[in-house]
């Protein structure tokens, strides 16, 4: 494992949270191969290297091939399940767990508009599929992944509240991702209030760092391979949407506050309000670790416009006062992150992700 990821994951696990809850339990993460459950698995492996919780984990991925090439070299170690199977599956019973993180979908524009349906099956199928268990295994609690999309077209330029409601045109198959998880919100609550299920939902914001795949097209990633193999970083448009970033180690520790502090099934931004900026401003932070590096707007061809989803939130910022009252705290800056992540990308590992 890379020694970035190492020190973040030492960093999560010596941060003061009642890991006690988790020993000798079994923790089911769905999607295990994708960016932040990977890191997730390895969270939860190093709770049992470093404070010897005992716990176990199942980690449910689609494809053998990228499980592998996520945990391989993990495979034989005693506390670690890999189960290959789809999430709208039904999922044997010899894989019960005590505690259940949903955290399969496709996430990338190329995928809502190439394959609307996988997106949906996993979200919605795949997490009816995971709420039918929730009696027979008599699970402790189930933390859903949401998204910021949620919050429809037109979010508040102040900062979105948990409690603000959107909205954007549901006929357009490409907002599929978004639908699909209010859909699964929508399924929370139902269960929540018909069958008191113990579920909390995060929704996270733009989260970046060491472990992304070098074929996702995402601005950040997108800037990253400039900086590594160009010389400057490349804008696809003007840059003036901005956004929030959040690196993926406070994220880690966001997401395993709520499933540890929450006790009023009620959902999360997880967001930095400190690392705000717009996507030129973005590109603009990478020519501060080399100043021989510039900027250079590069206006896509029509090609590359259909692998790319124009951006339909021209203000993506949340607020995280909500997830901060459980004890949260961010502690990395952008310039920070950027620098980890940079040096991480470095390895073999980005250009194999």
């Amino acid at each position: 494992m890379n020694h970035i990821i190492e020190e973040d994951i030492k960093e999560i696990i010596h941060t003061p949270l009642p890991w006690e809850e988790l020993a000798n339990k079994t923790i089911l993460i769905t999607g295990a191969n994708g960016y932040l459950a990977t890191y997730m698995v390895y969270t939860m492996l190093g709770l049992n290297d470093i404070i010897h919780l005992n716990l176990k984990v199942i980690a449910l991925c689609r494809n053998e091939e990228k499980a592998l090439s996520k945990f391989g070299e993990l495979k034989n170690r005693n506390d670690l399940v890999i189960l290959i199977q789809d999430v709208v599956d039904n999922i044997d019973d010899q894989y019960r767990a005590d505690y259940i993180l949903h955290m399969a979908s496709p996430a990338n524009a190329y995928a809502y508009k190439e394959n609307p349906y996988s997106v949906f099956s996993a979200n919605v199928l795949g997490y009816h599929n995971l709420l039918s268990k929730y009696e027979k295994w008599k699970v402790k609690k189930i933390l859903a992944f949401s998204s910021y999309v949620v919050y429809g077209d037109s979010m508040p330029e102040e900062g979105t509240l948990e409690s603000y409601r959107g909205s954007f045109d549901f006929t357009d198959y490409r907002h599929v991702y978004a639908l699909s998880k209010q859909m699964t919100e929508m399924m929370s609550s139902i269960y929540i209030e018909k069958l008191k299920a113990n579920i909390s939902t995060v929704r996270p914001a733009i989260i970046y760092g060491p472990g992304m795949g070098y074929s996702q097209k995402k601005h950040i990633t997108d800037f990253i391979k400039n900086y590594l193999f160009d010389d400057s970083i490349q804008l696809k448009s003007t840059g003036e949407v901005v956004r929030s970033f959040l690196y993926i180690k406070d994220a880690i520790l966001a997401f395993l506050t709520v499933l540890l502090r929450d006790k009023n099934c009620t959902a999360y931004n997880v967001c930095s309000e400190n690392s705000v900026c717009s996507i030129k401003e973005l590109a603009e932070a990478f020519t501060t670790l080399d100043r021989t590096i510039n900027v250079v707007i590069n206006i896509p061809s029509e090609e590359e416009k259909n692998i790319y989803l124009k951006a339909h939130i021209k203000s993506g910022i949340l607020t995280n006062q909500k997830l901060r009252e459980l004890g949260w705290e961010e502690k990395t800056s952008l310039q920070e992150g950027i620098c980890r992540t940079v040096e991480w990308a470095k390895s073999a590992d980005f250009i194999n992700m």
